[in-house]
């Protein structure tokens, strides 16, 4: 330790959870009494710092105390009263990466508008999991400094985390030992809300002396606060007396103040995840979960098409709507679950979820009718029916639809001016009518079949075909080459549908086989195993209900109690047999819970080496155990890669002296469970096998990858998981399993067009923006916050620089690279332009000169 008398930085804070200890309202309200005295003791004292976390609780505040924005702004302004660059506490791993994006995105705006600065720093209070990719987020948001509180290096208090890129963000974390407090919290139960004496007693100094001895600067940051706690009224005067007792110097700091104490420093750079100690909350809250990777992929669908209408001057782009909406998702992402706030703050977070979903499909099909009610189609015999793709590169896969024949599905829709049989009048009917005739007679339509744009046949399968007034059709539809972010053209006209055989089904009482050209699926009913085979490879999955001896507020995994069962599947049906899908239902039960109905359905493609898994959980029974899927193949083993927020993390990658093994996060998660379990983001692959999901949490052992689907402790009604199981035997960047897992929970949007007399201006196919670089992704593509320019953000997974291969077919005058809050850094050409390796790239696309923006509208 340097001779230089230390200094301890005391972060004056109050740690503002939502729906915690008290409903949302109460926290929110809570939170405005401790800022309205902070304001107060601020306004007394100018030595006095104090640190708000989230903008979201200073935004709420002035919204209903606003006569305090003038004061609260001099105050921050002065350096006095400080707030983090973060909108709310979520976590760093379960939300996919363009969350903490808005998260930060939001924050840094709101701050710099409404408190006339941004925040340099912020802090992950409480939070067990941190991202390999969060300091890129940081940096390129203007964040110079980040603190953990739980789960961090125990060798070292300050270094330097180098996300996957290579960008680094100098880091303070939490001694681990103190955080069976909540980390944050140790200055609180060791006196120093008290007094001297109460310190003394609680072995305040020595305790503090013998972790300065580990710093290596010759400061510290000590926390003083806890959860929704008021400002400590003795804490100045406790900090002089410190000041005066001890070796060291006490004085109240900001986390900017730290910051510029020690950045200077020369402080280790370390690397990797930190994996999540509360892993079991997704199982324990998987009613909550399963929305996650839905909810965020159709508000970004949503905003894609919106963007594109706009762009091309259709549409208004709804801003607010959209802002508001990701505020909702944010709030509902908040990492607080149970206590004392349960019953209305986890109905709030289902309910925020349920709604992004609902906006982002609202936004999103109302665009897509702007568009393809725009769409040129030559063909006037035919009904149109567009496909789009709402992700970047070009696609092939399948797309539902839907049309209708109107007058009945009789050969008049054709307009092809066939004259009415003739016929004698049914005397019931008094006159003649044409839909009663076509549904007493057989002459209701003639067959008809699919085209694509140059002409050519399209595989397409009939879903359903029901007469009422009109002819109602289903239809699964094989949508090859659809350009990326832009829609390709096909027509339904008469004819014979293409002839293709359908898969081959066997089946008895012990065994169900689908045998397609690309892939057979097996259901083995006796052994109550699924099978699935092709050329590349081959994989087993099967259901497991293991008993649990934990308590029943616990939130993660301990040791199974012993009792484990495999779920039998108990009888399988054919739901759909066509020449593009096949799809089974299998029920199963579990002998141990009587109560537990699970349903598994099956979906085998003709032209696909996959099959899809969808599992429906029902039970209303409350016991101690959970349901798990296990994935075995070949040639499993140490070499695991999964998708991760912005990203693709190997799970050796983890940052070293991590863990649970002290009092961070115990009973929840021993270190032998921690270094194998993961929040994954909908992709793993290990041996040449790919598990494709909307689920997070993955065990991988050394012969199998277990899915844990939900915790039976509460009653769970009609919970659905999907998953695409992918033997591909390669290297997953080779087979481009990031796309693949995109695709899986992005699906391609269909639009029949009734009106071919409207004036038309667009083509057949467009492609609006695409790239051709392998595994590059798409986070997000939208209207710029300030309204004047558009964001396309893209970023890297496989760890290589490539040329990106951008095309954008939109009225854009020049192109930016630039940062996370849409600032310009510098103009790029697209036809050069490359990424690096895991890069986060976001572009800022201005439109040509004399673009006039609409003015936005209500949706």
């Amino acid at each position: 330790m340097s001779s230089v008398r230390p200094t301890v930085h005391v972060l004056n804070f109050s740690h503002l959870d939502l729906s915690w200890l008290g409903t949302q309202e109460e926290c929110l309200s809570r939170a405005g009494r401790i800022l309205a005295e902070v304001i107060r003791r601020a306004r007394a004292s100018t030595g006095y710092r104090f640190h708000i976390e989230y903008v979201s609780f200073v935004a709420h505040y002035l919204e209903r105390h606003p006569e305090a924005l003038r004061e609260l702004r001099a105050l921050v302004s002065a350096g006095q009263i400080e707030v983090g660059a973060q909108w709310i506490g979520i976590h760093t791993a379960y939300q996919p990466g363009e969350h903490w994006v808005r998260n930060v995105l939001y924050a840094q705006r709101w701050l710099r508008s409404r408190l006339g600065q941004m925040g340099r720093a912020l802090m992950l209070t409480d939070l067990p999991d941190h991202s390999p990719q969060l300091p890129q987020v940081l940096i390129r948001s203007g964040v110079n400094f980040l603190v953990l509180t739980r789960m961090g290096p125990r060798g070292h208090r300050l270094f330097r985390w180098q996300s996957l890129d290579g960008s680094a963000v100098l880091t303070w974390s939490d001694n681990p030992r103190w955080n069976a407090y909540g980390g944050y919290g140790w200055s609180l139960y060791r006196g120093l809300a008290e007094s001297w004496p109460v310190m003394e007693r609680l072995g305040f100094a020595p305790e503090l002396g013998e972790e300065l001895t580990r710093c290596p600067v010759p400061h510290y940051l000590l926390h003083a606060g806890n959860d929704l706690v008021r400002p400590f009224p003795a804490l100045e005067s406790n900090l002089e007396t410190l000041s005066a007792q001890t070796p060291w110097t006490f004085r109240l700091s900001t986390l900017g103040e730290f910051y510029d104490a020690v950045a200077g420093a020369a402080v280790p750079t370390l690397r990797g995840e930190v994996p999540c100690a509360w892993a079991f909350l997704e199982a324990r809250y998987a009613e909550h979960f399963v929305w996650e990777q839905t909810a965020s992929a159709r508000l970004i669908a949503g905003e894609v098409l919106a963007s594109l209408a706009s762009a091309l001057g259709r549409r208004p782009y709804p801003a607010r709507l959209l802002t508001e909406t990701w505020q909702t998702l944010l709030a509902a992402e908040d990492h607080n679950y149970g206590c004392q706030g349960a019953r209305d703050g986890d109905a709030l977070k289902l309910e925020g979820r349920q709604i992004a979903e609902q906006v982002g499909r609202r936004v999103g099909r109302a665009a897509l009718a702007v568009l393809a009610e725009n769409v040129s189609t030559h063909r006037t015999r035919s009904v149109p029916i567009l496909v789009f793709n709402p992700l970047p590169w070009t696609r092939t896969g399948l797309a539902t639809g839907h049309f209708t024949f109107y007058w009945a599905g009789l050969r008049r829709v054709w307009d092809l001016d066939d004259a009415w049989p003739e016929v004698t009048v049914d005397p019931a009917l008094g006159t003649f009518d044409p839909i009663q005739f076509a549904k007493r007679t057989d002459w209701k339509a003639v067959s008809f079949t699919i085209i694509d744009d140059t002409g050519q046949p399209a595989p397409f399968q009939i879903l359903s075909d029901n007469l009422c007034e009109t002819r109602d059709v289903d239809l699964l539809l094989d949508a090859r080459d659809i350009p990326g972010c832009g829609y390709r053209t096909y027509y339904i006209v008469p004819g014979t549908p293409l002839d293709r055989p359908r898969p081959s089904i066997v089946a008895d009482t012990s065994r169900v086989t689908v045998t397609t050209p690309s892939c057979r699926l097996t259901v083995d009913l006796a052994r109550h195993r699924i099978q699935i085979d092709n050329n590349r490879g081959s994989a087993q999955c099967c259901l497991k209900v293991i008993g649990e001896a934990i308590p029943s507020d616990n939130q993660a995994e301990d040791t199974p109690d012993g009792r484990t069962w495999d779920l039998e599947l108990d009888k399988a049906q054919v739901l759909e047999h066509g020449p593009l899908r096949t799809r089974i239902w299998v029920t199963g039960s579990c002998a141990g819970i009587s109560a537990l109905q699970v349903k598994l359905e099956l979906a085998v493609y003709t032209d696909a080496p996959w099959i899809d898994l969808e599992i429906e959980i029902t039970s209303d029974v409350q016991v101690p155990a959970r349901i798990e899927m296990a994935c075995s193949a070949t040639g499993i083993g140490e070499d695991v890669w999964y998708g991760i927020p912005l990203g693709a993390n190997a799970l050796h990658n983890i940052m070293e002296g991590t863990g649970p093994e002290d009092e961070d996060a115990p009973p929840r998660l021993n270190r032998a469970s921690w270094t194998r379990t993961r929040i994954v983001q909908r992709w793993v692959n290990t041996g040449g096998l790919a598990v494709l999901s909307n689920r997070h949490l993955f065990r991988f052992d050394p012969q199998e990858i277990r899915v844990v689907l939900c915790r039976l402790r509460t009653p769970l009604a009609g919970l659905r998981s999907r998953f695409r199981i992918w033997p591909h035997g390669d290297d997953w960047r080779t087979v481009d399993v990031p796309r693949a897992a995109d695709e899986f929970i992005v699906p391609m949007e269909t639009y029949t067009v009734n009106d071919c007399l409207s004036e038309k201006a667009l083509p057949e196919r467009e492609s609006f923006i695409s790239i051709d670089a392998p595994a590059v992704l798409l986070s997000a593509f939208k209207q710029a916050e300030d309204g004047q320019a558009f964001i396309l953000r893209l970023y890297e997974t496989t760890g290589r620089r490539q040329p990106l291969g951008l095309r954008i077919h939109l009225p854009i005058r020049r192109i930016y690279r630039c940062t996370l809050l849409e600032e310009a850094i510098e103009d790029v050409d697209a036809a050069t332009l490359t990424i690096g390796p895991f890069e986060i790239l976001t572009l800022r696309l201005e439109m040509e000169e004399g673009w006039i923006f609409a003015a936005e509208s209500r949706l």
